[in-house]
């Protein structure tokens, strides 16, 4: 073939099996994503991880274990949206069952906002964490301080946050 790269993209989805095995129903056991990664790295494969977050019952640390799992692998392009119970998903009426929504909310798109109300995470700090997710994941972890700053206080700190994505760029 005369491609000038091959990709692959996988749809990761979270670094906490308790979210894969328990709320998604996958069977993905974390060490065989990192191994696929690792193969794929190896051989200078191009890749695209999916990530989501905000999912139902998902914590901060299930979140953060989605971060440690994106440093990880080292893909090529990591992409983080935020989880919408879509009509006709199982997760859609888990969510209504459990009191997360009440079924008739309008969707919003899959990077602006979550729209489910849970009691272990607020729908701010999922926006939040999204925002910051791949400084988390690509910039080392002596910048942490400064990415959680920009996480708690975005519109505070917008410019240290301009300042944190020119510099993930120069880690890739």
């Amino acid at each position: 073939m005369n491609a000038p790269f091959f990709q692959v993209s996988i749809g990761v989805e979270s670094g906490s099996e308790k979210i894969l095995f328990n709320v998604c129903d996958r069977k993905t056991r974390i060490h065989k994503i990192i191994e696929t990664f690792d193969f794929l790295n190896k051989h200078n494969i191009r890749t695209c991880a999916f990530f989501m977050i905000g999912f139902p019952y998902e914590t901060r640390e299930d979140i953060f274990e989605s971060i440690n799992l994106c440093r990880r692998i080292r893909s090529t392009v990591a992409i983080v949206s935020i989880f919408q119970p879509m009509p006709g998903q199982s997760l859609r009426q888990l969510c209504i069952q459990e009191g997360f929504i009440k079924g008739d909310e309008k969707l919003p798109t899959f990077t602006s906002c979550s729209i489910l109300k849970m009691p272990q995470i607020s729908r701010e700090e999922i926006v939040n964490l999204r925002r910051v997710f791949l400084l988390y994941s690509m910039l080392p972890k002596e910048y942490y301080s400064k990415i959680e700053k920009c996480e708690k206080d975005y519109q505070g700190n917008k410019a240290l946050y301009e300042e944190l994505v020119n510099l993930r760029w120069r880690f890739l």
